[in-house]
């Protein structure tokens, strides 16, 4: 290897365009979701004849391109669109301040303006108005039934309008009041998980298009579809070729090998298991914290465990979104009636490490 003498010496051999393997990149083909883009187009294309957009949510766990379809049919089109992702907002104003902001372009005051002035300047400021909020889950269920209310209701004012929700779990009809779901009936769009196949193609398409030509091989694809496939997490398969591609670099190599993905994945499990407990609300991690430490093998065991801060029905919505982040997984059993036994993916002294350091 050569000495390093300046930062002139560090060449970005193995890369022609590293930026496809981040994670909001947007390709121009997005594969095996041709169904659901012509669903989301179908109901946007009212909208641009003046009328209200049909009212949609996309259902579907995580890294499964809901967002990319989203983002890639507003972008196509010419309309207003107020998108906010939900995981980073905690208050009703701060969500109708994402809205406001992405409709207008303007930063509203701090203080003093309410969440129905802010919404109604939005919704004044043009002709027709599409409100997106991503990762919808994460909002608090009063706020959710609030912002459906309130767009279904400016709508019946006569204002142009269309409602688009993506959730991680079918079962966000349990989130709505009955109030909300007597005047919202969204069309329901399900992005199915990628199977290993459709993994290996995407990153080989990526990787085409990231690499350098003779920079890497189909062992390296491989390993990271394997690696992707085993979390339900296309995003970690992108991980590992990016950090792949740059320690080969870092070590002066022309060639991307194995051995460079094994060490981009010992660096990205931890990270994305830390992601993926940092988007979990206090009681969900309670209840992660709990599956972790009892020995409870099913679900009914465990709710017997927890049933004294946790409801029937809350509690079997944070499993299915534990599930869907691969934390655990639930299979069916007949034992003395249905229940679920809980699979632990993660040794526990590692999982309960890393919960406790991000709750700390």
């Amino acid at each position: 290897m050569r000495r390093f003498t300046s930062l002139s010496d560090v060449q970005w051999s193995a890369f022609r365009n590293p930026e496809v393997f981040e994670p909001d990149y947007i390709p121009e083909i997005l594969a095996f979701r041709d169904a659901q883009l012509r669903a989301l187009a179908s109901n946007l294309k009212p909208m641009l004849s003046g009328m209200n957009a049909v009212d949609t949510v996309c259902i579907g766990p995580p890294a499964t391109g809901k967002t990319s379809c989203v983002r890639k049919i507003i972008s196509s089109a010419e309309i207003r669109a107020g998108y906010v992702n939900a995981s980073l907002v905690r208050t009703r104003s701060e969500l109708a301040t994402g809205i406001f902001k992405a409709v207008t372009g303007l930063t509203p005051p701090r203080r003093g303006v309410s969440f129905s002035e802010l919404m109604g300047r939005a919704f004044d400021s043009a002709d027709s108005l599409l409100i997106v909020i991503d990762d919808a889950t994460a909002l608090n269920e009063k706020i959710l039934n609030e912002v459906i209310v309130y767009v279904c209701r400016m709508k019946e004012m006569g204002y142009k309008a269309g409602l688009w929700l993506v959730f991680t779990d079918s079962r966000y009809v349990s989130l709505l009041s009955a109030d909300t779901g007597s005047i919202f009936h969204p069309d329901e769009v399900f992005f199915h998980a990628y199977g290993y196949d459709e993994i290996f193609e995407i990153l080989m398409e990526r990787a085409k298009a990231g690499f350098s030509a003779g920079a890497f091989g189909e062992d390296v694809i491989d390993f990271a579809t394997g690696m992707a496939f085993e979390t339900a997490d296309l995003r970690l398969g992108l991980y590992i070729l990016r950090m792949a591609g740059i320690i080969a670099d870092r070590e002066g190599k022309e060639r991307i090998g194995v051995d460079d993905a094994e060490k981009a994945y010992e660096k990205g499990k931890w990270l994305f298991l830390t992601r993926s407990l940092s988007n979990l609300s206090r009681d969900e991690r309670r209840l992660l914290k709990a599956i972790y430490e009892l020995d409870a093998e099913t679900t009914g065991e465990l709710f017997d465990e927890v049933r004294d801060w946790l409801y029937y029905e809350k509690f079997h919505r944070m499993l299915a979104k534990l599930e869907n982040l691969r934390l655990i997984d639930l299979k069916l059993e007949y034992r003395k009636g249905r229940t679920r036994r809980i699979f632990r993916r993660f040794e526990r002294d590692v999982l309960l490490d890393a919960l406790e350091r991000v709750s700390s």
